[in-house]
C-alpha cells in the first residue's frame, strides 16, 4: 500500500498480474541507502526517495512456486547483493556493473536453498544452504564444506541456518540438526559443539540468532534449547535458566547497552541485565505486549521496537513501558523482520502484508 494525497492506504502493485510484495521474508539497506525487499515472489528495490524501484527478479514468476522466496539478504563490502533462495539457487547484484547472476548446483553450488550469506575476513562470501557450505572467492570460483562422519574437523551438520562472523574474524554457523560448528580463523579448521547436558555442550540443536558482546561472550538462541552463553575463552556453554523463560524456542535477541533483550515464544520479551543478572519478564498480562510470541527486534539508537505476532510495540526507555503503535495497517500484523535506515524509518516485514515503512518520528506509514 502507499499513503495517498486523502490520506487513505491505497494498494501497490507491480508487474503484469499486479502482484503485492508479499509475504516479506528479509529487508536490507545498501551502502548508499537503497532499500532491497525479499519477498516470496522474489527481489525488489527502491532509492532513498522511492522515485525509482527495480525488479531485480522476475516480478511475475509464480508466487506459488517456492524457488522465488527469498530466505536471505546480504551486502557484502563491495556494496553488492547476494540474495539466498528457496530452491532456485543465489543471485548476485554487482551494483558497479549493473550485472545479475543466479548461482545454483549447475555452478557448483551445494544446494540451492540458501538461508545465510556471509563474508569473511578474506572477502569471501560464504553460502549456507540446505547441503553444506559454500564458499566463493573473488574469481567466482565455488568450493564445498559437508559434513564427514571421519573428519572431527568438518561440519556436524549440512543444514545451515545462520552464518556470523565475530569481531577476531571466526566465523560461527547455527544449524539445525548439528547445533553450533565455528570456523577458526587462524586454523583454517572447524570445531563444534554437539547439543547435550555437559559443560561444553549446547543445549539445543536448531539455532535460532546469535550475537556477541563486546567482551567476546556469545549469546545463541535456540529453537529447541532456549538461550545459551557461550564464554569464547573457555569454550563453556551454559544456558540461561530464568523462571520466566519457561519455553525453549527463542526467537530474537538484542544488546542494547548493558541489557539483553529475549525475544521467545509463547513467554513475551524478557529484559536481562548482564551486571546483575536480573530479570524483568513483560507479557501481555503486566504490560501493553498484545501477544507473547515476539520474532523480531531492533534498536534504533534510542528506542527498542518489538515485532510480534499480533502487532509492532515500542519499548519506551523513560517510562519503562511497552507502547502499542496505533496504527491501523500494522495493529494485529504478524511482524517477522525488522531494520532501519539513516532517515528515521522502520523497516517492517510482515508475514501477510507485505511491507511497511514506519517513521519514528512522524509516525506516517507507507505499504508495498
Amino acid at each position: 500500500c502507499r499513503l495517498a494525497g486523502d490520506n487513505r492506504f491505497a494498494p501497490v502493485t507491480y508487474g503484469l498480474n499486479n502482484h503485492p510484495i508479499t509475504p516479506v521474508n528479509v529487508i536490507a539497506v545498501d551502502h548508499n541507502d537503497n532499500l532491497w525487499i525479499g519477498a516470496r515472489n522474489g527481489l525488489t528495490s527502491y532509492d532513498p526517495t522511492f522515485t525509482t524501484r527495480n525488479h531485480i527478479t522476475d516480478p511475475d514468476a509464480d508466487i506459488n512456486d517456492v524457488k522465488n522466496k527469498i530466505l536471505d539478504l546480504f551486502v557484502d563490502k563491495d556494496n553488492n547483493i547476494w540474495a539466498g533462495r528457496n530452491g532456485g539457487g543465489v543471485v548476485c547484484l554487482r551494483q558497479k556493473e549493473m550485472n545479475v547472476r543466479t548461482y545454483t548446483v549447475a555452478d557448483g553450488l551445494a544446494n540451492n536453498v540458501v538461508r545465510a550469506v556471509s563474508q569473511d575476513d578474506h572477502g569471501r562470501i560464504w553460502f549456507g544452504t540446505e547441503g553444506g557450505i559454500s564458499l566463493m572467492d573473488s574469481d567466482g570460483h565455488l568450493d564445498n564444506i559437508r559434513q564427514e562422519f571421519a573428519n572431527r574437523f568438518s561440519l556436524n551438520d549440512n543444514a545451515i541456518y545462520e552464518i556470523v562472523r565475530d569481531n577476531n574474524g571466526n566465523m560461527w554457523i547455527g544449524t539445525y540438526f548439528g547445533g553450533l560448528n565455528i570456523f577458526l580463523k587462524d586454523y583454517e579448521a572447524f570445531t563444534y559443539y554437539i547439543a547435550g547436558d555437559q559443560r561444553n555442550q549446547l543445549k539445543g540443536k536448531a539455532v535460532r540468532q546469535m550475537v556477541e558482546q563486546e567482551d567476546g561472550t556469545l549469546w545463541i538462541a535456540t529453537e529447541d534449547g532456549g538461550l545459551n552463553r557461550m564464554n569464547q575463552s573457555t569454550g563453556e556453554i551454559v544456558k540461561l535458566d530464568l523462571p520466566c523463560l519457561k519455553s525453549d524456542n527463542v526467537h530474537s535477541l538484542a544488546i542494547v547497552g548493558n541489557d539483553l533483550w529475549i525475544g521467545s515464544f509463547i513467554d513475551g520479551l524478557t529484559r536481562y541485565d548482564l551486571s546483575t543478572h536480573k530479570a524483568v519478564n513483560y507479557n501481555t498480562l503486566n504490560s501493553g505486549l498484545p501477544n507473547n510470541d515476539v520474532f523480531a527486534l531492533y534498536y534504533d539508537g534510542t528506542h527498542l521496537w518489538i515485532g510480534t505476532a499480533l502487532g509492532l510495540c515500542r519499548f519506551d526507555s523513560e517510562s519503562g513501558k511497552i507502547m502499542r503503535v496505533d496504527a491501523d495497517i500494522l495493529r494485529g500484523g504478524f511482524v517477522y523482520h525488522l531494520t532501519g535506515d539513516k532517515h528515521g524509518n522502520l523497516w517492517c516485514g510482515m508475514r501477510n502484508n507485505g511491507l511497511i515503512c514506519y517513521n519514528m518520528k512522524t509516525g506516517l506509514q507507507k505499504c508495498w
